[in-house]
């Protein structure tokens, strides 16, 4: 049974046992080990489903010669993180859903404790993500 000190959102997320938790840690630092890791784990096959449609869509729109279209799997490993660092860079509507997805997880403390600091939070996410996609899309190929 979940733990009713908790609430319905964060009693689904999985434990991460190796996140680190030190008392000389910042607030951000805390929340992104306490809070967005763990959703980022719960969602994790939703993200990479998601990426790679976001892929096949973008080579579908590359023109009809399938010898001319570099596929991401084609990519070195390099190339692959410069790929997915130009997404989000450059596609603020995809890179927007994301953080909505990771963002919809929060319960109200949460929401309040990244209200505080959105760009730095927003960041964090970001670049969790990136990862998360790079190192997950590796492990599917």
């Amino acid at each position: 049974m979940a733990d009713q000190n908790l609430t319905p959102k964060k009693s689904i997320r999985p434990q991460i046992s190796n996140a680190l938790l030190v008392d000389t840690m910042s607030g951000e630092e805390r929340f992104q080990n306490t809070t967005l890791r763990p959703i980022l784990k719960l969602q994790n096959k939703v993200l990479l489903a998601i990426f790679k449609d976001y892929i096949t869509e973008k080579e579908a729109k590359k023109g009809s010669k399938t010898d001319e279209k570099r596929t991401y799997t084609r990519l070195s490993a390099t190339k692959q993180k410069e790929y997915i660092d130009t997404v989000f860079q450059k596609d603020i509507k995809f890179k927007s859903v994301l953080l909505g997805m990771i963002i919809g997880h929060f319960d109200l403390e949460e929401y309040n404790l990244y209200a505080q600091n959105k760009t730095g939070t927003d960041r964090r996410i970001i670049n969790l993500l990136k990862e998360r996609i790079f190192t997950g899309l590796a492990e599917l190929a």
